[in-house]
């Protein structure tokens, strides 16, 4: 289902789009505008769920967790590679909505969770305390340049890869993304 956004009908059009294409433009527009709704409100109730269940101690080994969702977001990157239509950008729209969850709640947990268990390790008084909190804003910043770097980079690469391949070429960066939600499942099952 390619989809060319130029108007055909206007007066005076030369381009390479047909009616049929725009039509494709038109609806793949709609099911964006849709999906992007369904999958944010999906989101918001995946992650108070999340943030529940660590909160009352019944999610404890977020590692397995977090991989599992990596996975499942793997799955459905890799997918729409070989699946195309409606359907299933409905799908991966609003799946993706699950491991974007996890993402966006496991490594702060996981961060916080290691420096309460260091504060209850340890008696902290005057500079010490003020010490543990530069390394816990460390270990943020850290967490954040880890997550701005690959967007850098992703950027980078999308870019190219569109110049070079056209459409074609984000298809492929999708399937990219996917390769990379599996490797960073396999990771997280090592965090301690």
């Amino acid at each position: 289902m390619d989809g060319c956004c130029e108007d055909p009908s206007v007066a005076g059009y030369n381009g390479i789009c047909t009616d049929e294409s725009y039509a494709n433009c038109l609806e793949g527009q709609a099911i964006n505008a849709d999906v992007n709704i369904l999958a944010n409100v999906a989101q918001l109730v995946i992650s108070l769920f999340i943030a529940l269940l660590m909160n009352r101690g019944i999610l404890v080994r977020v590692r397995f967790v977090w991989s599992a969702l990596l996975v499942f977001g793997a799955a459905l990157l890799i997918g729409s590679k070989f699946i195309t239509g409606a359907w299933y950008a409905y799908f991966v729209g609003i799946g993706m909505a699950v491991p974007i969850s996890g993402i966006n709640s496991f490594p702060f947990a996981i961060v916080g969770t290691y420096n309460v268990n260091q504060e209850e390790s340890e008696s902290v008084e005057g500079d010490k305390k003020k010490k543990e909190a530069l390394e816990v804003g460390s270990q943020f910043g850290l967490l954040n340049l880890f997550i701005v770097v690959p967007q850098i980079i992703c950027t980078l690469v999308i870019g190219e890869l569109r110049s070079s391949y056209g459409d074609e070429g984000l298809s492929w960066a999708i399937f990219a993304a996917g390769i990379s939600f599996a490797v960073a499942a396999v990771i997280a099952l090592f965090i301690r």
